[in-house]
């Protein structure tokens, strides 16, 4: 009898619950910006999300969630932005894999930061632990750039540091790669380890 408790607790215990996502309302009060719920649609459920905010700003990139698919990422990115002096919600659908013409065509993963570097929006994404290429928008939400990295330093005079993705589960342990990045030409220069 025991055997049979013990079994029904570490079945229990084990089995896979299903989280509960979270919905853009959640996000959006969290974030303290519940008087903009009637402009949205507050009960989407979302999902591996990222925001920015200061006091002019407000910008949430995010993807919708399927319960029933987790694990599920859409090819669709979905961008939030609030003009808070001027009370004005501005929503964006990107379609990736975004294509420019210096690198592969690439998809962003989860998005795990979002900041901002002069007049452009950098969203930090998650493809694997050694990958996490970067979306430059511009402040009208239009896409500028496509980073084979993330951002690791910011110097006014200098311009902005990445790290480049690595190979990932390539067997092949190689020192980081770093470059630098000029954003109004939209240029990088490897930078020497």
């Amino acid at each position: 009898m025991k055997r049979v408790v013990y079994l029904s607790i570490l079945l229990i215990l084990f089995t896979p619950i299903q989280a509960i996502a979270d919905t853009l309302g959640d996000v959006l009060e969290r974030q303290d910006m519940s008087g903009y719920l009637a402009d949205i649609p507050a009960a989407q459920p979302v999902t591996s999300y990222a925001a920015y905010q200061d006091r002019t700003t407000f910008l949430l990139a995010y993807y919708h969630a399927y319960p029933k698919d987790p694990d599920f990422l859409e090819d669709t990115l979905r961008i939030l932005y609030i003009d808070l002096p001027a009370r004005q919600v501005t929503r964006k659908e990107i379609l990736l894999p975004v294509k420019l013409s210096a690198y592969e065509p690439t998809y962003l993963g989860s998005v795990l930061e979002v900041r901002k570097i002069g007049p452009r929006f950098y969203l930090k994404g998650h493809l694997n632990p050694s990958a996490s290429p970067t979306l430059v928008l511009t402040e009208e939400l239009d896409v500028w750039d496509v980073l084979p990295g993330w951002v690791t330093e910011v110097d006014e005079g200098e311009g902005i540091t990445c790290r480049h993705n690595a190979v990932h589960f390539g067997g092949v342990v190689t020192p980081p790669e770093f470059f630098r990045y000029d954003p109004v030409n939209r240029t990088s220069v490897a930078l020497k380890n």
